[in-house]
């Protein structure tokens, strides 16, 4: 069936990772089918929605949203339980999971990235180190990049609380520092993007 009208809930860009190339690729296949595709991503970007994907307080804008598209189609590691709830009043929800990223096999020597900012900036430093050995530097520089894969995209978390009233109030307290704390998630998603690409362009010049 031609000419549906079609929502993707997905990670867009920017930041321009394999994950929203992906989505952008996907998005160009349905549209050259003769489909109309709109896109909502979970934060600002080029998409032409964008809403707070895990708040129940998003629900009832979703819903109306959905109602309006013949097919939802959602990225499966964005199913939180408020867009779950809000997608039962979509006409046809279709799961997408983004192709895979080959990944390096892990050597003996991988670590667990830390979470912290600043620990990855130290940890990126000490392995882009000159290697003090006879050691050719290509032989790591071929694992940064899937190293830095690995590292998962900032996320703030889910303002709940097992307290009576703390939800509340934690919900309240992220509105009203949304306009602060976001730009900073997006800022620093968008650094781990450039680090990605930049490790993956000089992987292609070590291979010419």
């Amino acid at each position: 069936m031609s000419g549906m009208r079609i929502l993707f809930v997905a990670w867009y860009p920017p930041p321009f990772d394999a994950r929203s190339r992906a989505a952008t690729e996907h998005v160009r296949a349905l549209r050259a089918e003769g489909h109309h595709v709109e896109v909502l991503s979970p934060e600002p970007s080029a998409a032409h929605h964008h809403d707070v994907l895990g708040s129940w307080l998003s629900v009832g804008r979703m819903i109306r949203r959905f109602r309006r598209f013949d097919r939802v189609v959602v990225t499966d590691e964005l199913l939180t339980p408020p867009l779950r709830a809000a997608l039962r009043a979509a006409r046809s929800v279709v799961p997408w999971r983004a192709p895979a990223v080959p990944l390096e096999p892990a050597s003996e020597s991988d670590s667990v990235w830390p979470s912290d900012r600043d620990a990855v900036m130290v940890e990126i430093r000490a392995r882009a180190a000159p290697n003090p050995t006879n050691e050719p530097a290509d032989a790591t520089a071929g694992e940064l990049s899937a190293r830095m894969r690995r590292v998962p995209p900032l996320v703030l978390p889910f303002p709940a609380s097992a307290r009576p009233g703390a939800s509340t109030v934690k919900r309240i307290v992220r509105r009203l520092t949304g306009w602060q704390v976001d730009p900073i998630v997006a800022r620093m998603n968008q650094m781990r993007a450039t680090l990605i690409d930049e490790f993956e362009t000089l992987e292609r010049r070590d291979d010419r």
